[in-house]
């Protein structure tokens, strides 16, 4: 009764599709044609994310530069301080003083030095009446000349005439009109008229010495002003350094920044020198630098300005813009990394402190995009063995291709060359550069084969 019931059931599960046991249910035949979408390279956009360390834009550990004893100590750990102000790199107003030294002696030397500038520059003023005496000095020696230059001209006309009045009275001797005693008598005033006149060369002689003498009393009355001159810049320049120690009894800010540490306390007496300890630690906050180890896959994609974004554990919900400003060049040999460096706007909001501090841990994300190089989707790539393939639609019919991958991530893949076979041949083509107008199947559906027909939907960038 089973067998039969069974047997009923079957004859009316076949009339029901129109079917007898002697003829088989018609089906229609299954398209088994693979649908695929297409996706052309995109420009490598590479997003790196990786821990870092904030640290100070600059630290600056400040030590005594002369020797003392501590004054007053003005700040103190945590304090903020107030760095020099400057005009077009001229100082208008120094830094804030974080501490005073106790130097007597060094100020008692300053005043010695002081009073030694004071008489350099007296001995100036002597030097300079000195020149005015020395030249007051050539103008009458100078007149003196000219006065004897003078008379030597009287006394050249006192003998012409005298030697004149004799030729005469020798005349008038021969003629016997006067007596030769009369002659003689006007001989002897020829010769004083002589005498007078090499006196008058003698005085011009003397007067030219004179005023040699003069001139030379006035050239080293001025070489004695310039040398008063150079012993006033020398007394000032030695004030000047004394000054310049004595400022260093005041120790003051570099920059706005915060006192990071207070080494030192009232009455120490400290020493100058680079083995010295510090008196304070202090750091700039108004900037951070966000220091970052690149992997090498990575070096030659990081660049200088390339975009940052720095979160820190520390301040939840915030997110901090910044730049590459630089790197180290060089990789480190042990790591194989590459050191960059993110600079940091540190805003202050009103009455609180900056946000960002020193040794703050953060997570730096660099978004970087790299004209010339391609990525593809991870779906378009496909491994098997140690080779790497994706696929190109020509017409309606896909061709596998080999390609050379290079960076990648979870979602997409570098792609740098691709390869294909010549139909009908096993020597292969050289490999060819990846280009942005090629269309590659976005994802490799199963029973994709090497040259097999393809619906196409539409293309995708």
């Amino acid at each position: 009764m089973k067998a039969s019931f069974s047997a009923v059931v079957v004859a009316l599960t076949l009339a029901a599709f129109g079917c007898t046991p002697d003829q088989p249910a018609k089906t229609e035949p299954a398209d088994k044609t693979p649908t695929v979408t297409l996706v052309k390279p995109q420009t490598l956009r590479r997003v790196i994310e990786l821990p870092a360390q904030i640290e100070a834009y600059e630290e600056t550990p400040l030590v005594a530069r002369i020797p003392g004893q501590l004054d007053k100590v003005l700040v103190d750990a945590g304090d903020d301080i107030t760095g020099p102000v400057l005009d077009k790199d001229q100082l208008v107003k120094k830094g804030q003083a974080l501490a005073t030294l106790d130097v007597p002696e060094m100020v008692k030397e300053h005043l010695q030095k002081k009073a030694q500038v004071a008489q350099m520059k007296a001995e100036v003023q002597q030097a300079m009446a000195l020149i005015k005496t020395a030249e007051a000095q050539v103008a009458t020696a100078s007149a003196l000349v000219k006065e004897a230059e003078a008379g030597r001209l009287r006394a050249q006309s006192s003998y012409e005439f005298r030697e004149s009045e004799l030729k005469r009275f020798e005349k008038m001797v021969l003629e016997k009109t006067i007596n030769e005693q009369a002659r003689d008598e006007v001989r002897y005033q020829l010769k004083a008229a002589d005498a007078a006149r090499q006196e008058q060369e003698a005085k011009i002689a003397s007067a030219k010495a004179a005023a040699k003498e003069a001139e030379a009393k006035e050239t080293k009355a001025h070489a004695d002003l310039d040398a008063a001159k150079a012993r006033v810049e020398v007394a000032q320049a030695d004030e000047e350094r004394v000054a310049a120690l004595l400022s260093y009894s005041e120790i003051v800010a570099p920059y706005d920044g915060v006192v990071v540490r207070r080494y030192i306390h009232t009455g120490h007496y400290v020493q100058p020198g680079t083995t010295a300890a510090p008196l304070f630690l202090v750091s700039r906050t108004d900037k951070m630098r966000v220091q970052v180890d690149i992997p090498e896959s990575d070096a030659l994609i990081v660049t200088d300005d390339t975009p940052a974004q720095v979160r820190v554990d520390a301040i939840p919900g915030r997110t901090f813009a910044g730049k590459v400003r630089r790197t180290s060049w060089s990789l480190d040999p042990k790591t194989h990394t590459l050191r960059i460096e993110i600079e940091l706007e540190n805003p202050k909001a009103e009455n609180a402190k900056r946000p960002l501090r020193p040794g703050m841990y953060a997570i730096v994300t660099l978004n970087k995009e790299v004209t010339g190089r391609w990525m593809l989707p991870a779906t378009a790539v496909g491994g098997q063995g140690d080779q790497t393939f994706s696929f190109i639609v020509e017409g309606t019919k896909v061709h596998r291709v080999a390609v050379k991958t290079g960076l990648r991530d979870t979602k997409m893949v570098e792609v740098v060359r691709f390869q294909r076979s010549q139909e009908g041949k096993a020597k292969a083509e050289e490999w060819v550069d990846v280009t942005s107008d090629m269309a590659f199947v976005r994802e490799l559906v199963p029973g994709l084969a090497d040259g097999h027909e393809v619906r196409v939907q539409a293309a995708k960038d």
